[in-house]
């Protein structure tokens, strides 16, 4: 007997408050086997386009991360200029 366990939620912005942790949601439950499904998105995590998905979803956390750490740097730079 095959057991296939689903989380189905509405959106995926109701399973988690930030993208790091929806995205440390979805690699805990494709690590447990558990089958993701959201209706409003029509995201299946078992489907070749909801790994896409998935792969977007990482892409688009590192992308924010870089940029948010380049806007830090260079308002840190900007503050050093100022107090010379």
């Amino acid at each position: 007997m095959n057991l296939y366990l689903s989380r189905v939620v509405w959106q995926l912005d109701r399973l988690g408050r930030s993208l790091k942790q929806l995205l440390t949601l979805l690699e805990d439950f494709n690590t447990s086997g558990i089958r993701l499904v959201s209706l409003i998105e029509v995201i299946d995590t078992t489907t070749s386009d909801g790994k896409l998905v998935c792969v977007h979803l990482r892409r688009e956390r590192l992308v924010v991360a870089l940029a948010l750490r380049s806007h830090l740097k260079d308002r840190s730079s900007e503050k050093e200029r100022t107090l010379d």
